[in-house]
């Protein structure tokens, strides 16, 4: 059956490099805003209200204009020009002066014929630019996705991590008032119940730190998706369970990572650019050849008559052909086509560097998932059997065989144990988060517009 399953993902993934990546259905993704409603709010919020997105987007619509000023030097462009004076002039062969008002009139339409190709090839750049642009807008909205879930889960983290200190805080407050007691009764000795306010101390403190980091993050938080977050509000709810992947996705997400693995912006960037330079070299070529436009106009003017101080109405009318030619430039061309063939070369060579980079960083995520997998199940095994001892622990303190202080550095122990859990959930949310994001799977990745007029903030 495995053997089938794998047969079929294998063609599934085939199917989709040859018809495109958007083909094939990714399993059931263990996102962390799945996990956590609050965060996905969250994130639609963030996609809308940051900053660096809305430049993003504005950098879309300035690469949209620029294609439109592209296809526009394609079109026939008209023009027009006119002047009116008042002339004034003394003439040896008229008696007196003379005032005369001048009006002078032209319209012309032009319209390119034969430019060798460089002004289709100009506007295939700007169609790039553009193409560019919308990658780079993908590339800052992965980075802001990967931030923000970041900064969510170490909140959670945090959160519940504050929690448990002052559990463990409260515990040892009544620790210690039961240690007074024995010790009056002379069941307990001054050094235990110093060695059990010591480790209370060191509640107090780890509680007074976790709130200083609650703090920045909720700042940090707020800077990113462009909203305030108001003190206390986000990342109350416990860790839920996190399950490991399915068996066939795992082998679907390996087999994508080997075979057809789709261009990150990272890689569709470096594609573009190098395009955009082959057709720029194209223009570059055409630059000392004559280019012939289509010219229609009329021109209107007043010209003196021979023999008085009259003027009449002339009105001329062309039509043919323009010719502009750069028969010499001191060989600067020739230097642009050797600077655009070193960037063509520059290119290839960091597209080359970007496509091997991100099929090895989308290995290395899968690697490290599968390996906090496994430390996900040693962890709770782990705090499983704390927490029988420390229940042990609680019976023993009750029947006086053992002091309080024993009994709470277990609970420090097990207070450490499940931190160190939740922080492999966090480990492990985000690494399913990059690895998406570097398949180009994340739902999220294209919510939205890509061109949008920037939202007001609330």
């Amino acid at each position: 059956m495995r053997h089938f399953l794998s047969i079929f993902t294998l063609f599934a993934v085939k199917f989709c490099v040859f018809f495109g990546p958007g083909e094939i259905a990714a399993a059931t993704q263990v996102l962390p805003e799945e996990l956590f409603p609050e965060l996905s709010q969250l994130l639609s919020v963030a996609l809308e209200q940051s900053l660096n997105v809305n430049v993003g987007r504005l950098k879309v619509d300035e690469a949209e204009g620029n294609l439109d000023t592209a296809e526009g030097r394609r079109r026939t462009h008209v023009n027009t020009y006119g002047r009116a004076t008042v002339r004034s002039q003394n003439r040896d062969d008229i008696d007196g002066a003379s005032t005369q008002g001048l009006v002078i009139a032209n319209l012309q339409v032009t319209r390119p014929l034969f430019h060798w190709g460089s002004l289709e090839a100009a506007e295939e750049m700007g169609e790039l630019r553009r193409d560019s642009a919308i990658s780079s807008l993908l590339s800052i909205k992965g980075n802001l996705l990967i931030n923000v879930r970041n900064l969510y889960l170490q909140l959670a983290l945090s959160r519940q991590s504050g929690r448990l200190h002052e559990k463990n805080l409260e515990l040892g407050q009544k620790l210690i008032s039961n240690q007074e007691r024995l010790l009056e009764l002379g069941q307990s000795t001054p050094q235990q119940l110093l060695e059990t306010r010591l480790l209370l101390q060191q509640f107090e403190e780890n509680l007074l730190s976790t709130e200083k980091h609650i703090s920045n993050l909720e700042d940090r938080l707020g800077a990113a998706t462009g909203t305030k977050v108001l003190p206390g509000v986000l990342g109350n709810t416990s860790f839920p369970p996190v399950l490991p992947l399915e068996e066939i996705e795992t082998e679907r997400i390996q087999l994508v990572l080997n075979n057809a693995l789709p261009p990150a912006p990272s890689i569709l960037h470096w594609e573009k650019n190098l395009e955009i330079e082959k057709l720029n070299w194209k223009v570059l070529r055409q630059r000392t050849k004559p280019k012939i436009d289509l010219v229609l106009g009329i021109f209107q003017d007043q010209v003196d008559t021979v023999s008085t101080d009259e003027f009449v109405n002339r009105f001329n009318y062309f039509a043919g052909f323009q010719v502009n030619w750069n028969i010499f430039d001191g060989f600067e061309t020739k230097g642009m086509l050797s600077s655009s063939r070193s960037r063509q070369r520059m290119y290839e060579l960091q597209l080359e560097q970007a496509e091997m980079a991100l099929a090895q960083e989308g290995r290395q995520f899968l690697r490290e998932i599968l390996f906090l997998e496994r430390q996900m199940a040693t962890r709770e095994k782990k705090l499983s059997l704390l927490n029988q001892q420390l229940a042990l622990k609680e019976r023993q303190v009750d029947e006086g065989l053992i002091p309080a202080n024993e009994y709470l550095r277990e609970t420090i122990n097990f207070e450490n144990a499940n931190i160190e859990l939740m922080r492999t959930k966090v480990n492990y949310l985000l690494g399913i988060s990059n690895l998406y994001i570097v398949m180009g799977e994340d739902p999220l990745l294209n919510h939205g517009p890509q061109s949008a007029e920037v939202p007001a903030n609330p």
